[in-house]
């Protein structure tokens, strides 16, 4: 059992967790358990399958978040996949009841041979292909798209260097696209649509030379796309449609809601600075006008001191400019009036306002 290279369970029924003794299969290239109905989270014993090639674990029920040890998969350093039984057999056929056939089947001296080859299904590059023979020996890839999976996606995943697909689509996963996935040197396809991603489309993926398929559409995110140079040259705008935050080419180069909704705060902010400068203006200058009067007129220091007192509480309680202004007119002119009142007048205004 523990030499098995291929174990394809896929298309089946099965349900309830992933067992986790398939973590023992320490010779294991290949592990398909896809469209089933296994459900819990992905067991971390998978991770020490340090020999495997392919995992598809796709269109099943798991929830949790991603292992990060996951970048423990490093696949094969030598040929995998090739199985070449030595075998030969004796037949012997006889009719029961001229219904029945019985064969039997026991292995003699080797004067017969045949081989036989794994094959598998896989998909790559939005298309599912029958992969079998030395292909297998360099074609690697990790599929979890279609489950429930949740949380971040593991920076670890970068160190996968070896693989040629990724297939994270159709989860729940949230946060940024790591930028360590810019590591990944041998990726074809990378899909990660159908997820909840928010921040921007990393620059940094441009370095993937051999990416064919790009995929981040219907996520939450935002900003401007990396240029259209190299392999991005080649993506259209399915590969990022459903996010709406997202402008630049390929998607219509207009700003997107986002940024419209930017514009305006800033035009908002722009609006009240300025009705700040025009309400300290006033302010200043009316302080200037009265000092004037004051100075050359009748009133105390004290009243002046009060005056300012005033004022200085006024700005600090959030007066809006008018209201601040009208006070200061109605003290300026019981001051002018040399009312005998006017001290008291004036301290009552400082504590009403404080």
């Amino acid at each position: 059992m523990f030499s098995i290279l291929t174990l394809d369970i896929s298309n089946n029924r099965l349900s309830g967790k992933i067992p986790e003794f398939l973590g023992e299969l320490s010779s294991l290239r290949i592990l398909q358990l896809s469209k089933n109905n296994f459900s819990g989270s992905i067991p971390k014993e998978l991770c020490q399958l340090t020999n495997v090639s392919l995992i598809d674990i796709s269109s099943n029920s798991l929830s949790g978040s991603i292992p990060w040890c996951l970048k423990n998969i490093t696949g094969p350093t030598y040929e995998a996949f090739k199985q070449i039984s030595y075998a030969s057999y004796y037949r012997h056929s006889f009719y029961n009841y001229g219904s029945v056939l019985n064969k039997e089947f026991q292995i003699h001296d080797y004067d017969e041979m045949f081989e036989t080859q794994d094959e598998v299904m896989f998909t790559t590059k939005t298309r599912s292909y029958n992969y079998k023979g030395d292909v297998l020996d360099i074609m690697s890839g990790l599929d979890l798209s279609c489950n429930r999976l949740t949380g971040n996606i593991p920076e670890e995943l970068g160190s996968l260097t070896h693989i040629h697909v990724l297939n994270l689509s159709h989860n729940m996963l949230t946060g940024p696209i790591p930028l360590n996935l810019s590591k990944l040197t041998n990726i074809e396809s990378l899909d990660l649509s159908s997820n909840g991603l928010t921040g921007k489309v990393p620059t940094e993926l441009i370095q993937l030379r051999y990416l064919a398929v790009f995929n981040v559409s219907y996520n939450n995110l935002s900003g401007k796309l990396p240029e259209m140079v190299a392999q991005f040259g080649t993506f259209t705008k399915e590969s990022y449609e459903g996010n709406p935050l997202l402008c630049g080419r390929p998607l219509r180069i207009n700003a997107p809601l986002y940024q419209i909704q930017q514009m305006k705060k800033k035009k908002k902010k722009k609006k009240k600075k300025k009705k700040k400068y025009m309400r300290n203006g006033m302010i200043l200058i009316l302080h200037h006008f009265m000092e004037v009067l004051l100075l050359h007129g009748p009133c105390s220091c004290w009243d002046l001191q009060c005056f300012f007192t005033s004022t200085l509480i006024g700005v600090q309680n959030g007066w809006n400019w008018l209201k601040n202004v009208c006070i200061h007119v109605i003290t300026f002119f019981m001051i002018l009036l040399g009312n005998p009142l006017c001290s008291f007048q004036t301290r009552a205004c400082v504590l009403t306002f404080r």
